[in-house]
């Protein structure tokens, strides 16, 4: 959203307690700690409950919806488009958002576990797809690397031993 300059950002999730309770948290979480190292007046705006505005065409917003159409009209020179647990986001909400991809600063971002292989997301990591994979295992999370809890609730060390032991280093659910 800063770095940027005067951007529209909008974040979405598969449901909206998705997007309220965990991905609006998180930003919430990660706004304070940016508002306590860098001070205040670095970080102009108003966080509300699935808003941060800093001017009136300068802003990200969180929603979930599943009309297409209500994730459209979002334009700008800096659009960026986030979808968080994007496996369970649906075909139509992909379509819409894509209409936004249309100026030169324009960028999608979608997160999530590829548990479906049928999903837009999963085609995401398909050959020739177009988009820009990274792909983070369990083993590389920070609580894991740095063997204690950098951030809490994330995955850790002990959860990724049990299951490489129950489920085998060649299972779907372990991959």
């Amino acid at each position: 959203l800063y770095l940027c300059g005067p951007c529209k950002i909008v974040a979405t999730s598969a449901s909206w307690p998705q997007v309220e309770k965990i991905l609006w948290s998180e930003l919430a979480r990660a706004h304070g700690v940016a508002v306590n190292r860098l001070g205040k007046d670095v970080l102009r705006g108003r966080l509300l409950n699935a808003e941060y505005n800093i001017e009136k065409d300068w802003f990200a917003i969180g929603l979930s919806t599943d009309d297409s159409t209500k994730i459209q009209g979002f334009h700008a020179p800096c659009v960026i488009v986030i979808f968080d647990e994007a496996s369970g986001i649906r075909q139509e909400i992909w379509g819409g958002a894509d209409s936004l991809m249309v100026g030169e600063e324009c960028y999608f971002i979608a997160v999530g576990n590829s548990t479906d292989e049928s999903s837009e997301f999963a085609k995401c990591f398909k050959p020739n797809s177009g988009w820009h994979q990274m792909t983070v295992t369990s083993w590389e999370s920070p609580n894991v690397v740095e063997g204690r809890e950098m951030i809490p609730g994330m995955v850790g060390k002990a959860w990724c031993e049990d299951k490489l032991k129950r489920w085998g280093a060649d299972s779907p659910a372990y991959l």
